[in-house]
């Protein structure tokens, strides 16, 4: 990686701040300073050329005073009285061949010839030229305008030249106080908002160090916002809820691990007891194969039990993959109910399916998730009771409720039976059939199956009514590859 590209990364929010504003503001005097600029030049422009037709006109009136053209060098004085309070204005007065009569100290000859305003014409705006005067450097500015000695008499022209020099000084001068008025107000206006800014960020500081402190001891402490800005509560309410969710979160996993660690343990000691009283004596074959067939039924108790935890981990992957297509959910719920039939007359109960229903799911997990309903349904039946399937759809939903009458789960249970190893009655949980979760971990599975199909399940409990769960699937077909979806 680059230094560039590491600075880059380093480069602190008042930094940031203090850059973007500092160069706001030098942007914005920048443009003040180009906009004044332009408008003094504008203003100096102006007043030259003003002061140009000015002098031609009081030229013209001064020609009016005398009879012939000698008399115009006779006094000069009179003429220079005309030019008097502008000293970049040099004047000339020639004849009609061209032969000078008089002229001011500084007037300099223009290399080319100029254009005349005619004696009947008041001279212009647009009637100003310009010359470049290769020794001064400058384009220098001249009207030159026609006149009648004494009114009527011989033709002469005046020639009023304008040095712009100090004008462009001025311009110059101008300049140069602006850019160092503009370089040390953003000088200014930065180390001000750097101070501002790392005032302002204290409290974000605070609210830093206080996330520092937060250990798996003290996720369920939240930081305190009595102090914090209002435009800091939403990201203080925001790391308490993510707080929150972690020691919840941690709370569950270490009350999993715990449970874990029990059911493990459960088995194995079975096992290792039955082993251990075994060899206390001598037994009979029957009696080891009896010993056998229970250390097996442990053993497979074993089995599902981490299949079940290894199929939950790998539906919470990223990289797990659903085979979706359009199935009728109808289909695998009568095929359950004829695989269960065995079940279900053994607990004295029968199973009916009613509706119809198609959505785009995995078919090996929605089989799956409405097996589990369906067994935990069966064995908390009432016997002589039925367990109903009841299947319908609308444009973005398609449900498959199983419901059943017996067992009522207590409301303080419902939120909290779908959590991994969650027993409503631990006592229960070594009795039925394993394979579908004895342990607390049918239901658990079911939700992460709805959670890949971008799902819910929900249940509901009462006396009258009975116990129903509710799969509800997405009916549409998911964005991405057809038949295929990636969590």
């Amino acid at each position: 990686m680059s230094t560039m590209d590491h600075a880059r990364r380093t480069r602190s929010l008042r930094a940031r701040l203090t850059g973007l504003i500092a160069g706001c503001i030098f942007g914005v005097l920048a443009l003040m300073a180009t906009y004044q600029y332009f408008a003094l030049a504008d203003q100096l422009r102006a007043r030259a050329r003003q002061d140009l037709l000015a002098t031609v006109a009081a030229l013209r009136t001064e020609l009016n005073g005398v009879t012939t053209k000698q008399q115009i060098g006779a006094d000069p004085r009179r003429w220079y009285d005309a030019t008097h309070g502008h000293q970049n204005l040099d004047f000339a007065v020639l004849d009609a061949n061209g032969t000078t009569l008089i002229a001011s100290r500084g007037y300099l000859a223009p290399a080319t010839s100029l254009s005349h305003v005619a004696h009947q014409r008041v001279p212009r705006e647009n009637d100003v030229q310009k010359v470049r005067n290769a020794s001064l450097g400058v384009r220098l500015r001249y009207i030159a305008a026609d006149g009648l000695v004494g009114g009527r008499g011989e033709r002469v022209t005046i020639v009023v030249q304008l040095d712009p020099r100090e004008q462009l000084s001025v311009l110059s001068g101008f300049a140069l106080t602006a850019i160092v008025a503009l370089t040390i107000g953003t000088l200014i206006v930065g180390a001000m908002t750097y101070w501002l800014v790392t005032i302002g960020l204290r409290p974000l500081r605070t609210l830093t160090r206080a996330a520092e402190q937060v250990s798996s001891e003290r996720l369920g402490a939240p930081l305190t916002d009595d102090d914090t800005p209002a435009e800091l509560k939403d990201l203080s309410h925001a790391f308490n809820r993510m707080l929150a969710r972690l020691n919840d979160s941690f709370t569950r996993l270490s009350q999993f691990s715990s449970d874990l660690a029990h059911d493990f343990r459960t088995p194995i000691s079975n096992m290792m007891g039955e082993a251990q009283v075994a060899l206390t004596r001598e037994r009979t074959a029957a009696e080891y194969k009896a010993i056998l067939i229970s250390n097996i039924e442990e053993c497979e108790r074993l089995s599902h039990m981490i299949s079940s935890m290894l199929f939950l981990a790998r539906a919470e992957s990223a990289h797990t993959e659903l085979r979706k297509e359009a199935t009728a959910l109808e289909a695998i719920a009568v095929s359950l109910a004829e695989d269960m039939a065995p079940m279900a007359e053994e607990a004295g109960v029968a199973i009916e399916v009613v509706g119809q229903a198609t959505a785009a799911v995995d078919g090996v997990l929605a089989r799956r998730a409405l097996a589990n309903v369906l067994v935990n349904a069966i064995r908390h039946s009432r016997p002589g009771s039925v367990v109903s399937m009841r299947c319908a759809s609308s444009p973005e939903w398609t449900e498959v409720g199983i419901r059943n009458v017996g067992d009522v789960i207590a409301p303080e249970h419902l939120p909290r039976i779908f959590d991994r190893l969650y027993r409503v009655d631990p006592s229960r949980h070594t009795g039925g059939d394993s394979r579908v979760g004895g342990a607390g971990l049918g239901l658990a599975i079911v939700k992460s199956i709805m959670a890949l199909h971008a799902g819910t399940v929900s249940a509901s409990s009462d006396a009258v009514a009975g116990t129903t769960f509710v799969l509800r699937f997405p009916t549409g077909m998911p964005p991405g590859p057809a038949g295929n979806s990636r969590c």
